[in-house]
């Protein structure tokens, strides 16, 4: 075959080579696009995760916080609650001492207002009645 007929021939399929080439590196560009944009949006969902996640532990660490004031505060009003049922049994006690003492009391001026009656009626006896007797009931 001469030079000529081979040479048109070769042209064509250096052309045809060229345009699948083109074809595969445009197809085989998008493909890399394509998976640089997934791997771009991935990036974008896991530093968007990383975010949620540090605001999520900020917001445990805040939580936290919060619950160890109240846990304090808490055992506070625990220590105060004890603290006031002592004081309240203490009150009772003293109260019931005092109720005793007031009914010791009532008894001590009921058995004085009969001493006191029996000395107004010896008084009021005429003394030439047994004097003897005035003395042995006081």
């Amino acid at each position: 075959m001469p030079w000529n007929e081979i040479a048109p021939a070769l042209v064509g399929l250096g052309g045809l080579i060229t345009a699948v080439a083109a074809w595969l590196k445009v197809r085989h560009g998008e493909g890399n696009k394509r998976i640089d944009a997934e791997v771009r949006a991935q990036e974008l969902r896991l530093q968007a995760d990383l975010q949620d996640n540090t605001q999520i532990m900020e917001l445990v660490h805040f939580q936290q916080v919060m619950l160890d004031k109240h846990q304090a505060r808490l055992e506070e009003l625990q220590y105060i609650m004890e603290i006031k049922a002592e004081l309240e049994a203490e009150n009772r006690a003293e109260l019931r001492l005092m109720n005793y003492k007031i009914t010791e009391c009532e008894e001590d001026r009921a058995v004085l207002r009969e001493r006191i009656r029996r000395l107004e009626n010896l008084q009021a006896r005429p003394a030439s009645d047994n004097p003897d007797d005035s003395q042995n009931e006081i």
